[in-house]
Parts: structure tokens; C-alpha cells; sequence
């Protein structure tokens, strides 16, 4: 047993040496907040609150990449998002779906079905997930199938320079530029590991993922 509990000493002192070094040098430590309910189901399901993540210190995110950027509504807080749309470039929004010219989210595979509540209503809505791509990169995301297609007037929008559009992958229960608009660039930074989640080291499935 004192083996095991200096194996386990001996490894947590080195992923906390491991941790200060990329903070120090390359990236933040942030946790995800759990006092915004419209931020926590936004960020599903590739985040949950409490998360604790590496967010980039250096340089904007590429396109498709999942962003986190100062709140235009108030900057001591952070809006997360998937970078959709950058400066100069077109972003077409119908209903839950985007493209871009030359370029549309594609639909894999389904990766089941999601339960959360809404802030607005305190209801519950059941969510389909599906893996998707774009810009080379693949992720999840969540839709209400009852409303998918529903409206299918499309939305065109041209995007400034050094400005950039958000999308939530949490497609339906979204906090994203459909609801503040357009976020500057030069203030987002690439989400693109998680250590571990709000349960602890110990919950393997939310341990050292990376993040696209």
C-alpha cells in the first residue's frame, strides 16, 4: 500500500510540474463556470461545467476550432463558441445548420441523444447528437430534431475584419453571435485540452481529452 500511495504521490507531482510548464509557457488554466445556465448547456456536449481546460495564450483560433473570447456584454467574462466565421469572410445561417462559400458543416454519424433543461423554461429537451465536420475538423454537436427544419430562412452575414462569428455546438440551447453578435478576433483563444472534469481525476472519460 505505501508503494501505491508513493506511485500515486510521485505521479501527481509531476503532472502538477508538467501543468505549471505549459501554463507558465504556452497556455492558461481555465475552468469552466458553473454560475451561467445558458453558458453550461451551450457549451454541451463537448464541455460541461467545471471542466478544467487548456485555453491558448497565443494567437487566434482556427477556423472550426472551439473558442473562448471575451463577452462583448461584459469583459470580465468569457463567451464560448466554435469559430464559424473570421474576418472578410461569409457565414450563411439556416435554422441550426451554417455553411460558408466553397465550404458546409457535414453530418457523420449520430452519437446518441442528450437530456438537458432549458434556463428559459426550466423544461427538459431531449437533444440528438451528431459527430460532425469542418474545416478539416470533427466534433459533436446537439439539435432539437422537433425543431430542425422549421424555419428555413436563411440568414447571410458578412463578417468585418478583426471581428469573428460564434457558434455553439449546443446548436439549439445556444449562447452564441445569434444572441450577442459578432466578437473581436484579437480576443479569442483556442480551447484544446481538457485536464479533467467536474467529477475529478477520477472520472477516465473526461480525463486528458483533447479538444478541437
Amino acid at each position: 500500500m505505501n508503494a501505491f500511495l508513493r506511485t500515486v504521490a510521485w505521479v501527481a507531482v509531476i503532472a502538477a510540474a508538467i501543468c505549471a510548464i505549459i501554463y507558465y509557457t504556452y497556455a492558461d488554466v481555465w475552468v469552466v463556470p458553473l454560475d451561467d445556465p445558458r453558458l453550461l448547456v451551450s457549451v454541451e456536449p463537448t464541455l460541461r461545467g467545471g471542466d478544467i481546460v487548456l485555453v491558448e495564450r497565443h494567437g487566434a483560433p482556427d477556423l472550426g476550432k472551439l473558442a473562448r473570447c471575451t463577452d462583448p456584454d461584459e469583459p470580465r467574462r468569457f463567451v464560448v463558441g466554435r469559430l464559424v466565421g473570421t474576418g472578410g469572410s461569409t457565414v450563411t445561417i439556416l435554422d441550426q445548420r451554417f455553411s460558408t462559400p466553397g465550404s458546409r458543416e457535414q453530418s457523420n454519424t449520430a452519437c446518441g441523444e442528450q437530456t438537458l433543461v432549458n434556463p428559459a423554461s426550466g423544461g427538459e429537451v431531449k437533444l440528438r447528437c451528431a459527430n460532425r465536420e469542418f474545416a478539416g475538423l470533427e466534433y459533436q454537436t446537439l439539435m432539437n430534431p422537433s425543431e430542425y427544419g422549421r424555419d428555413e430562412r436563411s440568414v447571410e452575414l458578412h463578417i468585418p475584419l478583426e471581428k469573428a462569428y460564434l457558434l455553439s455546438d449546443d446548436r439549439y440551447l445556444h449562447l452564441d453571435s445569434r444572441d450577442f453578435g459578432l466578437v473581436p478576433s484579437a480576443s479569442c483563444r483556442h480551447i484544446f485540452f481538457r485536464l479533467w472534469g467536474a467529477e475529478g481525476f477520477g472520472d477516465g472519460s473526461r480525463r486528458f481529452n483533447i479538444v478541437w
